[in-house]
C-alpha cells in the first residue's frame, strides 16, 4: 500500500526471499534490505514512481537466512501521483546472471591485460635491436593518440575515431616497427648514409612486420570467428606507415585516402619523433624546426587533415619532445 506495507505476495516471492507469507504481510518492503544497495538507487526509484509512475532496477537484497542475492525489481504506481493507492511489483532473482557478468568482466580485464603485455613484449623486440631509440615506441603511441583524438573532436575526417579505434591504434603504433627485427644490425646501426642496396633492405621492414603480424591476425580471426582483431589495424600500420600522401612512399606506393587512416596518423607521429631525437647518423632537431618541416610536408608526405590536427596539438607535442 502507500505506507508502504506489504499487502500480499505470491509463492515465488516467498521462495526467493526465504520468508513465508505470514511473516511478510504487514511488513515494510525494506525487510529485504541488505544495506549494500547505494541509497541513490532507492531515491531514483521513488522519484520515478512519483513522476513517471513506474521504475525498474536492481537491488542487492538479503534473504531471511542472511544470504545476499541480486533482485531485479519492476514496479508501477497504482492511482494518482498526489494520492497513490499503492504499488505492485515483480521481483526476479538475477544472481546467476549478475555473477556471470562479473566473471565475464573479470576475464575480459585479464584478457586486455594479457593483450597489452603481449603487444609490448613483441614491440620491444624492435627497440631492443636499437638502444639508441629508447622510448621511441611509447612516444609514437602518445603522439598518435593525440592526433587521433583531435581528429575525432574535429569531425569530418574519412574515418570514425571512437574508443575502439583508439584502443587498436595504441597497439598498432607500438608495433609499427616490429619488422626491424629482420634488418641486419650492420645496416640498422650504420652511422653513415646508406647505399642504395642497404636502403632497399631497410625498406623491407614494413613488409616483414606486416607478414609477422598478419600470420597472428589470421590465426586469431580463424580461431575466434571474427572479421577483425586488435592486430588487424597493426598489420595495416606496419605495412603502410612509410607511404606518402602523394603516392611516392613505400612499399606499395599508395596515395591519398587509399592509405589506411591509422597508418597516416602513425606516419606523422613517427617522423616527428625521428626528427626530434638523436640518431646514430644525426643530432636531433628542435621541435619547432621539426614542426615546420611537417607543415611543409602537408599534401606531399602527409595527409593534410593529420597535419592540421598536429598543428593544433603542437604545444603538447613540443612539451613531450622536451620532457621525454
Amino acid at each position: 500500500d502507500a505506507a508502504p506495507r506489504i499487502l500480499d505476495v505470491n509463492p515465488a516471492y516467498e521462495e526467493i526471499s526465504g520468508y513465508p507469507r505470514d511473516e511478510l504481510v504487514g511488513q515494510n518492503p525494506n525487510i529485504l534490505k541488505s544495506g549494500l544497495t547505494p541509497p541513490q538507487v532507492y531515491e531514483e526509484m521513488w522519484e520515478a514512481l512519483r513522476t513517471r509512475g513506474a521504475w525498474q532496477g536492481t537491488f542487492i537484497n538479503r534473504r531471511k537466512g542472511g544470504e545476499l542475492f541480486y533482485a531485479f525489481f519492476s514496479t508501477v504506481r497504482l492511482g494518482e501521483a498526489h494520492e497513490p493507492a499503492g504499488y505492485i511489483g515483480f521481483m526476479r532473482d538475477v544472481t546467476p546472471l549478475v555473477r556471470g557478468q562479473e566473471e565475464l568482466r573479470r576475464r575480459l580485464a585479464e584478457l586486455r591485460t594479457t593483450q597489452r603485455v603481449t603487444v609490448r613484449t613483441l614491440a620491444r623486440l624492435a627497440e631492443y635491436r636499437d638502444p639508441g631509440i629508447d622510448g621511441h615506441l611509447d612516444r609514437v603511441t602518445y603522439y598518435s593518440t593525440l592526433l587521433a583524438r583531435r581528429l575525432g573532436q574535429e569531425g569530418g575526417w574519412d574515418t570514425t575515431v571512437d574508443e575502439e579505434f583508439l584502443e587498436s591504434l595504441q597497439s598498432a603504433s607500438l608495433l609499427h616497427d616490429v619488422g626491424k627485427v629482420g634488418i641486419p644490425e650492420g645496416i640498422l646501426f650504420k652511422p653513415a648514409r646508406l647505399s642504395r642496396v642497404e636502403r632497399a633492405v631497410v625498406e623491407l621492414h614494413p613488409v616483414v612486420g606486416a607478414e609477422l603480424l598478419r600470420r597472428a591476425d589470421d590465426r586469431l580471426r580463424e580461431e575466434l570467428g571474427l572479421s577483425r582483431t586488435f592486430l588487424t589495424m597493426a598489420v595495416e600500420v606496419a605495412l603502410h606507415h612509410h607511404e606518402r600522401w602523394d603516392g611516392r612512399g613505400y612499399p606499395e606506393g599508395l596515395q591519398g585516402a587509399a592509405i589506411p587512416a591509422a597508418a597516416r596518423i602513425v606516419a606523422l607521429a613517427d617522423v616527428f619523433d625521428a626528427l626530434t631525437t638523436r640518431r646514430v647518423y644525426r643530432d636531433p632537431l628542435p621541435p619547432a624546426q621539426a614542426a615546420e618541416l611537417i607543415r611543409e610536408g602537408a599534401e606531399s608526405q602527409f595527409d593534410p587533415r593529420v597535419v592540421q590536427a598536429f598543428l593544433q596539438e603542437l604545444p603538447r607535442f613540443e612539451q613531450a619532445a622536451r620532457e621525454y
